[in-house]
């Protein structure tokens, strides 16, 4: 090939990369196609671009960034390239000292200004979220320096899940340049490519044309806790690609699963006494069937750590999976269960509490090959119902938790339900058709995967209802962790691309059957209901009979 023809096709490929990343800042959740494709341009990009540096010794382009620069350029690292190299263009830029929506400045910038490489001028949020983003879209390698002229720094960063876990909640987003974000800059930037002392040591050619470090976990987290909406699709799309290459669907539908043993996936993350409460309620209750559990170590802060470790050596049932980072709830669970034996598959919240006899009585329906999948009747700590599993309504395509909120005195709380849909703080399912759908979704991120997987379990040959069992009380913590709900605009806009108008209502019908009234519908918030991502709820009148609670 000409190399006419590969710059003409490395600008094409650039064209590609502004066009989708355009797509991306304006419709964040237009669709997980368009940040797959960013994925797969970037790399085509930057093999382009390094067969046109090593081929015709074109120009490289060199960003050094900055919170500030004096008048004219003075640092060492630029005038040391414009010394020793013509054939390097350099370009500063400059971060506003006014970081409200400094993401989509960044987008921008880096997207009228491509790089082969990023010199980041110092250790600090704003800095890290330009490499990131720098990485993200072009693949460019970044190299940090501390210009921190003698003022003191942190010995040790922390992660964005280690501060959530320890702390319970985020750093305030409107000060990037306080402490706190301090040490999490310092994590993200040691995941970077090095240090600027790389450039004195090394050829600048060898740094060009060598390997580079992709965004990892840790740095997407960090992004997710200021910009969900950007974040998103970026790491729905890593989860995605992670889904298909780290699992191996196909040896898993052929595995043969004889031993009657139940898996349980724990995906560990948040108040390490949860965890601990969760296990010890799995441990005590009294069951017939055999189980193993699988925690799924998305928190891998001390104490959670110290948990499961001290479960693992107490019960050799126990095992756990270390995947490095916060995987989330759907690749999770996914991982937790491709190292299973067991002929069934329970996923299982680490804020859930179960009593004796849960586990036989979850499973037992599932000999009946109609049901695809069971759930208890979840509590909430005050004793109300969390959930009973997810019912629609004519009005919208996302469902709502049935009799959410009510007494579990009341007796229509205590019946079973044959469902289209269940809740994933505690569902049972078999092993074999939980390997033939390849698990849960990974394009949806904490909301609607549950959903999702029951919808498409359906459709298997001889399933034809989820049953929701009244009798089977399990206590759920409900989504207490934080960032929680960061994604859930993002997985509604994901579910109802794929589910509109192919769900039937059936919430009426439902509530006619137990001799609930309807007193209306409760819409979810204006926005929400605009964007047709909706999720209301009907208003009921609860049956003025009680049973035993």
């Amino acid at each position: 090939m000409e190399t006419t023809s590969v710059s003409e096709l490395e600008r094409a490929c650039q064209k590609a990369i502004i066009r989708n990343l355009s797509i991306l800042t304006h419709i964040p959740e237009a669709s997980l196609s368009i940040a797959r494709a960013l994925n797969t341009e970037r790399g085509d990009y930057l093999r382009l671009r390094q067969r046109v540096i090593r081929e015709a010794q074109q120009e490289t382009m060199l960003i050094i960034a900055a919170e500030d620069f004096p008048g004219k350029p003075t640092h060492r690292v630029t005038e040391a390239f414009k010394d020793q190299y013509a054939n390097i263009s350099i370009v500063e830029l400059t971060i506003p000292s006014n970081h409200n929506d400094l993401i989509r400045w960044g987008l921008e910038k880096i997207g009228n200004n491509p790089a082969d490489c990023l010199i980041l001028q110092g250790v600090s949020m704003p800095l890290v979220i330009i490499g990131m983003l720098y990485k993200l879209i072009w693949g460019a390698a970044v190299l940090v320096e501390d210009r921190s002229d003698g003022e003191a720094r942190y010995e040790v960063g922390i992660s964005i899940n280690e501060l959530k876990t320890r702390l319970g909640c985020l750093p305030a987003i409107d000060d990037l340049t306080g402490e706190l974000w301090k040490r999490i800059a310092i994590n993200c930037s040691e995941r970077f490519d090095g240090s600027s002392e790389k450039l004195e040591q090394e050829n600048w050619r060898t740094i060009a044309l060598g390997p580079r470090l992709a965004v990892d976990g840790a740095q997407l987290n960090s992004l997710e806790a200021l910009s969900p909406e950007i974040s998103s699709p970026l790491m729905a799309a890593r989860f995605c690609e992670k889904n298909d290459s780290a699992i191996n669907w196909e040896a898993l539908k052929l595995m043969d699963r004889g031993q009657k043993c139940v898996s349980i996936v724990i995906p560990v993350y948040g108040d390490a006494r949860e965890t601990d409460s969760c296990i010890r309620s799995v441990r005590k209750a009294v069951n017939k069937l055999q189980w193993e559990i699988i925690a799924v170590m998305n928190d891998e802060s001390a104490a959670s750590c110290s948990v499961i470790n001290r479960h693992r050596k107490e019960d050799k049932r126990i095992r756990a999976i270390w995947p490095g980072e916060n995987l989330q709830f759907a690749l999770g669970c996914n991982l937790g269960f491709s190292v299973s034996s067991g002929t069934w598959l329970v996923v299982l919240n680490n804020d859930c509490q179960v009593k004796s006899g849960w586990l036989d009585e979850l499973i037992a329906p599932l000999e009946n090959p109609r049901i695809a999948a069971t759930q208890p009747r979840l509590l909430k700590l005050d004793g109300s119902v969390q959930s009973l599993g997810v019912v629609f309504n004519y009005s919208q395509t996302l469902g709502y938790p049935l009799y959410a909120g009510q007494p579990s005195s009341l007796l229509c709380t205590q019946k079973d339900h044959f469902l289209q849909a269940l809740t994933g703080a505690c569902m049972a399912v078999r092993a074999e058709d939980f390997a033939s759908i390849r698990g849960f979704d990974c394009r949806y991120i904490n909301s609607q995967e549950d959903i999702d997987l029951c919808l498409r379990l359906l459709r298997l040959p001889q399933r034809a209802a989820c049953l929701s069992m009244g009798g089977i009380d399990v206590l759920h913590g409900e989504s207490r962790a934080p960032g929680r709900f960061s994604h859930s605009r993002w997985s509604r806009h994901q579910f109802v691309r794929r589910w509109a108008y192919r769900i039937e209502s059936d919430d009426a019908q439902i509530y006619s059957a137990d001799s609930v009234i309807i007193n209306g519908f409760s819409p979810d918030h204006p926005d929400l209901e605009q964007a047709g991502i909706g999720a209301g709820r009907a208003r009921i009148q609860s049956p003025p009979f009680e049973g035993k609670s």
